[in-house]
């Protein structure tokens, strides 16, 4: 399960959902919503279903367990994890840091959309 603390990393955001979450050390914190997170890492837009919404959260987190209930494919060797989708190949290839986490370097992905417009030609109006 992917956990944002960031609002803006939602392309859709379930308000209504509310749940408490289990951290590692017996902490807990409240779910504010759920729903789908779209980013980029190393130049491929990846999308996220089932995200909890946490206000409490420093850092976006990602579980593995539910990464691999999710079918992919986790391996961790001499310090680096490499996470594979069936279809897509490698997904996620990042080292260990000194404090023992693999950080994925995650770019939000804008969800600007653009809208064209034609005018003139025999149509005479706007044209798809």
């Amino acid at each position: 399960m992917f956990k944002s603390y960031d609002k803006n990393w939602f392309i859709e955001l379930d308000e209504s959902f509310k749940h408490t979450t289990h951290l590692g050390n017996n902490t807990t914190m409240p779910v504010l919503g759920n729903r789908s997170v779209r980013f980029q890492e190393e130049g491929i837009t990846q999308i996220v279903s089932g995200v909890y919404f946490l206000l409490e959260l420093t850092n976006n987190l990602l579980s593995m367990g539910q990464l691999q209930e999710k079918h992919l494919v986790i391996i961790i060797k001499e310090g680096t994890c490499k996470i594979y989708h069936s279809h897509k190949g490698k997904i996620v290839d990042t080292k260990m840091t000194v404090n023992q986490m693999f950080v994925v370097h995650a770019i939000l992905k804008s969800l600007l959309r653009k809208c064209l417009k034609a005018e003139g030609g025999e149509f005479g109006g706007l044209m798809a």
